[in-house]
């Protein structure tokens, strides 16, 4: 039987793009997405009939590793999951909410807050080691008000990324199917089509800055500080799977 995939959605991390394609492979009724209610929609995971988990062919969204204990028992699964250059990921989640997404919630302090106030002020978790976050399986996307607020009231907060994080990320990683790297995109496609027989149609890049914002070399300091196991991640990811 062929396994579920746990797509994880690292934002910023060609995930959208990634999300048009698995629609087109499989029956919408085959796909799981975890969806702006982020702690809801796992909740609703879990209490779907066992019977409906195993007809599941891809479980999609921003959630963090650990949700394949959401499955039926006897289920198996193989997480997938891009990564992305933390100061192009910080960079690009900065430019989007800024002039692509006004219903966004982080649109507002992203329009009034330069890039660099955007990274430092704890405004949003995502900034600081986000992809060790997601990986690490420590932490949680959370809600309030009905809105989207990833780590809002998380188990760890900012600046609080450990190297006992990393480790758990890494360890995570060694689990996964397929990491692939969103400079690579079509490579990690060649391998979705190798082992998972998707057919890859055209496709054009989605959830794209329409206005790049540029960092300066200050910001780029202050990207690159507070993401530094981000860095260490990448870095070994890219050698460990490339």
């Amino acid at each position: 039987m062929k396994p579920t995939l746990m797509i994880m959605h690292i934002p910023k991390a060609a995930g959208t793009t990634l999300r048009w394609i698995m629609d087109r492979q499989y029956l919408q009724p085959q796909i799981f997405k975890v969806r702006g209610d982020i702690r809801g929609d796992q909740e609703k995971l879990r209490k779907i009939g066992n019977a409906k988990k195993l007809r599941f062919r891809a479980v999609f969204g921003h959630y963090c590793y650990g949700l394949h204990t959401a499955l039926a028992p006897s289920q198996s699964y193989a997480y997938v999951t891009m990564l992305r250059d933390p100061v192009a990921r910080v960079v690009s989640l900065y430019s989007y909410t800024r002039t692509e997404s006004p219903a966004h919630y982080l649109a507002k302090a992203a329009r009034e807050m330069d890039l660099h106030t955007f990274v430092t002020s704890g405004v949003t978790r995502h900034t600081e080691n986000g992809m060790v976050r997601q990986l690490s399986g420590y932490d949680e996307f959370t809600m309030q008000d009905g809105r989207q607020v990833p780590y809002e009231d998380g188990k760890v907060s900012f600046r609080g990324v450990t190297r006992g994080h990393l480790k758990a990320a890494k360890a995570n990683l060694e689990q996964f199917s397929v990491v692939g790297f969103a400079e690579e995109f079509d490579k990690f496609l060649a391998l979705m089509r190798a082992l998972y027989a998707w057919r890859i149609p055209r496709y054009e890049r989605r959830n794209v800055s329409r206005k790049p914002v540029t960092a300066t070399a200050r910001e780029v300091r202050a990207i690159t500080e507070l993401n530094a196991l981000d860095f260490e991640l990448y870095r070994w990811a890219r050698k460990r799977f490339s």
